[in-house]
């Protein structure tokens, strides 16, 4: 009835239109009669299938009328027929793809339209594809219809012919084909995932192409295939970092070779998402400790950064195992101390028998700017390894480096302020240069929390719920988290949150941390002056070194420490000595921190005009 129904379309009753003589009518007519006794042969019960292959070669030779309302009725024959008769597949296909194309729209959009009916999977449609996919870039508006109503209902079908024919297309073709598939992923990503089988075609079409792609296609194909369901899991997500670590070239990376750091940095990087899955990060993070680690001041920056945020990710991993903790631990722990102060230095002669012992000094002593985020890596990093493997640093070193930690977060409190004013007045601009802003703020506000949080951590490294709490900065998730202090009791830790007060040797170099300065809260603490803001570069963050006098013995010496910082009053050092490993000074026989005590009213400070 539907065929009959498109053939009577431009006639009255079975009567001519007035632009058609008797003539042609007829001729028409006597071959839309062959057409239906073709059709009822391919539908009905066929003695050979021979005999079913000459009918459908009746259909397809009647594509070539003249008469649109005959193509027409090809069109509806051929969606129904066509995919039945596997031995003229071919033969079907560039007939649809001529009536695709047909001169005539009302032709054009009819097979159009029917592409939807092609429901069951079949080598007709497989033809099909690989026809349409021969025309890509598309210049023909029915041509790309047909292609994406095509690829919607077989997209196995689609993205298997697509592994074939990428590797060797020409560029405008490879572009304009990785990007429609690239759209189709992102707009079917629910539909997709239901099925399996079409994930795993989607998988080796892209794998097959990452094999040799450029910077641009890389960035843009990885994620696709990270985001598919099936290497969610730690094992399916192994195999992508195994297959990143074979395009990565790592057996000849180079620090001074730009080439071969071009491919490794963004295969390694590319695998931290991966390593949080679970995924093994052993063969990535030996070559990061055999030829990169050591001499990363070698890079710039921003190369840096990447490689250590990927070790870190790396370093947490549930596939870290212990022997890799234990071999790239003490690396690491090496390089964190290059970036921390030394808090504890007694004078120049111990000075000079640690330069002696080839310890970095020099490094050290640029005490006042902290990269907070090398900072955040390397802890992340340490603190994952300490948790594999807890022999992979010493006591000693993990004291010194709870020692070292509690100056730079005495030091992050101003800035931590600073951060949290710029980011309230930015917060209110909706802009996108502050909305920039507010996410770089965020991030600096993220990386501070997380250092802060290491720093507890390292003190109890079984507090698997902390530890599964942190997010590091970079992550897209630490933009949605709001940050509370991290602050620790007297009786469980010694983390400090203010200000250091060190106190050099004649000869001008850092000597001993004096103590750690709780900032005062309360009707006294208005007179100690305003801390300044504190720049918004998380990177980068200079701290005066000034050189603190002490003040009057009488006041307490938490107040000394901290009145010597804001007031500057003259006076001579008093001695103390430092309780190593604890980061708390002590004087004569008192406990715990003199700060704890309140000034008295006689011996209140007031800042000098």
């Amino acid at each position: 009835m539907f065929v009959w129904c498109v053939w009577s379309h431009n006639t009255k009753r079975g009567e001519p239109s007035s632009h058609l003589d008797k003539q042609v009518v007829n001729f028409s007519m006597m071959a839309a009669s062959s057409l239906y006794a073709a059709y009822d042969k391919l539908n009905g019960p066929v003695a050979t299938e021979s005999e079913g292959n000459e009918a459908l070669k009746v259909i397809l030779e009647a594509a070539s009328s003249e008469d649109a309302r005959i193509r027409r009725l090809i069109v509806s024959f051929l969606i129904e027929c066509a995919p039945k008769r596997k031995a003229l597949a071919k033969e079907s296909a560039q007939c649809f793809m001529k009536l695709v194309t047909d001169e005539d729209p009302a032709v054009s959009k009819e097979a159009v339209i029917g592409a939807k009916r092609l429901k069951q999977e079949s080598a007709f449609i497989d033809q099909v594809l690989q026809l349409l996919l021969s025309h890509v870039p598309f210049k023909n508006e029915q041509i790309e219809a047909a292609f994406h109503t095509l690829a919607q209902l077989h997209p196995e079908e689609l993205f298997n012919q697509s592994r074939i024919i990428l590797p060797d297309a020409d560029e405008d073709v490879r572009e304009a084909l990785l990007g429609m598939l690239s759209k189709l992923i992102e707009q079917e990503r629910a539909a997709f995932a239901e099925n399996r089988a079409v994930e795993e075609s989607i998988a080796a079409c892209l794998l097959k192409v990452l094999e040799d792609v450029s910077k641009e296609e890389f960035g843009m194909l990885m994620p696709l295939l990270k985001a598919l369901t099936i290497y969610q899991q730690p094992e399916r997500a192994t195999e992508v970092v195994e297959f990143l670590y074979r395009l990565s070239e790592a057996s000849e990376v180079k620090l001074d070779d730009e080439e071969t750091l071009e491919m490794f940095v963004p295969c390694f990087q590319q695998s931290g998402e991966l390593f949080q899955r679970g995924a093994d990060s052993t063969a990535f993070l030996s070559t990061m400790h055999n030829k990169l680690l050591m001499d990363l001041e070698k890079l710039d920056q921003a190369t840096t950064i990447i490689l250590l945020r990927a070790t870190a990710e790396g370093c947490h991993s549930a596939g870290l195992t212990p022997e890799m903790a234990r071999t790239i631990g003490p690396a690491l722990y090496a390089e964190l101390y290059n970036h921390l102060p030394e808090p504890e230095v007694d004078d120049d002669s111990d000075n000079d028998d640690k330069e002696d012992k080839g310890e970095p000094a020099a490094k050290r002593e640029k005490a006042g700017t902290f990269n907070y985020s090398y900072i955040e890596c390397l802890l992340g990093s340490v603190y994952g390894c300490i948790a594999k493997a807890p022999s992979t640093v010493t006591l000693n070193e993990l004291s010194h480096l709870i020692s070292s930690l509690d100056l730079v977060i005495a030091r992050t409190t101003p800035y931590t302020r600073g951060l949290e004013n710029t980011l309230k007045v930015k917060q209110a601009s909706l802009d996108e240069k502050g909305l920039a802003q507010v996410k770089q703020l965020k991030t600096a506000l993220c990386t501070i929390h997380n250092i802060r949080s290491y720093r507890v951590l390292l003190k109890h490294p079984d507090d698997s719920k902390a530890a599964a709490s942190i997010v590091f900065s970079w992550h897209p998730q630490a933009q949605e988290q709001s940050f509370k202090p991290v602050r620790v009791t007297k009786g469980r830790d010694s983390s400090s949150q203010g200000v250091a007060k060190v106190v050099t040797t004649k000869t001008g170099k850092r000597g001993r941390i004096q103590g750690i300065y709780q900032p005062p809260s309360g009707r006294y603490s208005k007179n100690l002056g305003k801390i300044p803001e504190a720049a918004v570069d998380v990177n980068k963050t200079s701290t005066p070194q000034a050189t603190p006098k002490a003040v009057s013995r009488k006041a307490g010496a938490g107040m000394q420490a901290g009145a010597s910082m804001q007031a500057g009053s003259a006076g001579p050092t008093p001695t103390r000595r430092v309780v190593k490993g604890r980061g708390v000074s002590r004087r004569g026989s008192s406990g715990g921190m003199s700060s704890q005590k309140k000034p008295a009213a006689s011996t209140r400070i007031v800042r000098k005009k």
